[in-house]
């Protein structure tokens, strides 16, 4: 089946919309995945613990909460918080204040 240039034109500028859909739909889960997470990661880096806060103990710390990764997998990695940190740092003001960021700055130490 020939189609015209009109329609692959057509085809295509339907296709890109329904992709920037898709991937504005990806972020925004994304996003509020991180959001939910602060609280937790918040009350991991306050607790007392004579155990060092590493991205591998915050993982371990988030496996014991029972929390899932965004593919339902269960175990948390070092590269899995630090791309969930980046993320939160990220966000933007109206969905995540300074004010929460810093705090959350100053309990990890950096």
């Amino acid at each position: 089946m020939v189609k015209s240039r009109k329609q692959l034109n057509l085809f295509k500028k339907n296709r890109n919309r329904d992709l920037a859909k898709a991937n504005s739909a990806r972020i925004k889960k994304a996003d509020d995945r991180a959001i939910r997470l602060v609280p937790a990661l918040m009350e991991i880096y306050r607790k007392e613990t004579s155990e060092r806060k590493t991205l591998k103990y915050v993982g371990r710390e988030l496996n014991l909460r029972d929390e899932r990764l965004p593919r339902g997998q269960h175990i948390w990695t070092s590269k899995d918080v630090s791309l969930l940190l980046d993320r939160v740092f990220a966000l933007p003001l109206d969905v995540l204040s300074d004010v929460k960021k810093e705090e959350l700055r100053s309990l990890i130490g950096t």
